[in-house]
């Protein structure tokens, strides 16, 4: 069990990185969004896998990393891209 919960921690990292990916590459999470839930369809439910977290976990954490990486880039183009009026100057 600790094997497999290493593995799903594992695999929760990847999903995260996936989101932060997309976001950088300029695409939107929806499509690997679907395609994790057309997965989950195809899964037999007598056999859950323990490779992985559950597909809500993994949507939740792939759409928390691209919102996450959005936020980043608002932030940092709100402090280096936009001029601020100097305090002290007209």
């Amino acid at each position: 069990e600790e094997l497999h919960q290493l593995r799903r921690d594992e695999e929760a990292d990847a999903d995260g990185y996936a989101g932060r990916a997309l976001y950088l590459m300029g695409y939107q999470p929806e499509q690997m969004m679907d395609f994790l839930r057309q997965l989950q369809k195809r899964r037999n439910p007598k056999f859950p896998c323990v490779k992985y977290h559950n597909t809500a976990t993994r949507l939740a954490i792939l759409k928390a990393s691209y919102e996450a990486q959005a936020r980043a880039f608002e932030t940092a183009e709100k402090i280096l891209l936009k001029p601020k009026k100097i305090i002290g100057q007209g």
